[in-house]
This record gives structure tokens, C-alpha cells and sequence, in this order.
């Protein structure tokens, strides 16, 4: 049973290809969404969640991740945070993945006291993937069919 969902801006550190993809959808290329899918999936085996978001999509992406009842009650420890992160969140009384969601979902994470820019980009990846790993098969295609939904859509929209 999912609790929340979590939905926010994901800044990544270059341009991917994810131009090569669109092209493959919409153009000459034409590769059915599902045949991206895979291979997207099949990329993050290889090569992680972070890396394979980073390599496609490029800097900037909207992701949304389901999270369980249970995922949402674990403890922040789960995670492995950084001291500082992990410091700074529960020195704002923060001590749940479900606590640390809706400060994300709330763009709280700025707000808390010595929690820069580079330590929230580590909290919100640690979650991403915290929650990623936790999706079965199926959890995870809706996932990247939502990220190359929005993605399409965005590219069409700047054109």
C-alpha cells in the first residue's frame, strides 16, 4: 500500500542523451516507449539509478516515486546520510524517510539551518533511490514511463 508519493526537480550535474530517445519515439527511428523502457532498466542494472537519469536525461528532470507505509515509518539511519545531512535533519527533528519526504515535497530542506545546496542534492538522491529500489518490476516501468512522459512533453513545449 503506498502512503505517499513524492514528486520533485531532480538537478543532475551534465546534458544526457536524451535527445537519441525522443528521436527513437517521435522519429524516423521510431522505437516503441516500452522497447526505451527496457533498455532504460536494463541500463540502471548496469550502471545504477543515478547514472543512468544522469547519462539520459541530463541535468534537470522531474521524478516521482512511490513510497510504502513501511518505507515511509524507517528510520533515516536506513539511508546512510552523510553526518552533515544526518545531523542537520535531526537537528530540525526530522527522524523518518516519511518526515524527510514531505520536507522535500514542502521545499523545507533549504530551510533547515547549515543544510546547503550540495547536502539537500545528496538527501533527495539518497531518497530517489532509496524509494527506486524498493519499486517491483512493474513500479519501476511506470517510473520511467512517467520520467519519459514529462520529459517528451517538456522537450515539445521549449520547441
Amino acid at each position: 500500500m503506498v502512503k505517499k508519493s513524492i514528486g520533485f526537480d531532480f538537478v543532475l550535474s551534465f546534458e544526457g542523451a536524451f535527445d537519441r530517445y525522443r528521436k527513437m519515439i517521435e522519429g524516423e527511428e521510431k522505437m516503441r516507449k516500452e522497447e526505451i523502457i527496457n533498455e532504460l532498466m536494463r541500463l540502471v542494472e548496469r550502471d545504477g539509478l543515478i547514472a543512468t537519469l544522469r547519462g539520459v536525461f541530463g541535468k534537470r528532470i522531474w521524478v516521482r516515486v512511490p513510497f510504502s507505509q513501511g518505507a515511509c515509518d524507517s528510520s533515516i539511519d536506513v539511508i546512510g546520510f552523510s553526518p552533515r545531512a544526518d545531523n542537520s535533519l535531526k537537528r530540525a527533528g526530522i527522524f523518518t524517510i516519511g518526515e524527510v519526504i514531505d520536507l522535500i515535497a514542502d521545499n523545507g530542506l533549504l530551510r533547515i539551518r547549515n543544510l546547503g545546496q550540495k547536502t539537500q542534492n545528496e538527501i533527495q538522491t539518497r531518497i530517489l533511490v532509496f524509494g527506486y529500489e524498493r519499486l517491483n518490476e512493474a513500479e519501476r516501468k511506470r517510473f520511467f514511463y512517467d520520467v519519459l512522459e514529462r520529459a517528451c512533453r517538456s522537450t515539445r513545449e521549449k520547441a
